[in-house]
């Protein structure tokens, strides 16, 4: 498939690094595994959003495509 001037997207476009997770000590302080699973859950809705958005123009600009062909 010819894409023009884009680059394929890598799995990095998906998945972003997150910080290490915390030593056991210091998982057990407080509200912290709570928070740490509360930050946790934000990024995974913001990914989870913004490939959504990805899918959404891919697939209109396949649409796209399939009309220029046929």
């Amino acid at each position: 498939m010819c894409y023009g001037g884009e680059r394929l997207p890598s799995k990095d476009d998906f998945f972003e690094t997150t910080s290490p997770p915390l030593p056991l000590e210091d998982q057990n302080v407080g509200g912290v595994p709570l928070e740490n699973m509360r930050d946790r859950l934000a990024e995974t809705e913001a990914r989870l959003e913004r490939a959504r958005a990805r899918e959404a123009e891919l697939s209109r600009r396949l649409d796209e495509m399939k009309k220029f062909v046929s």
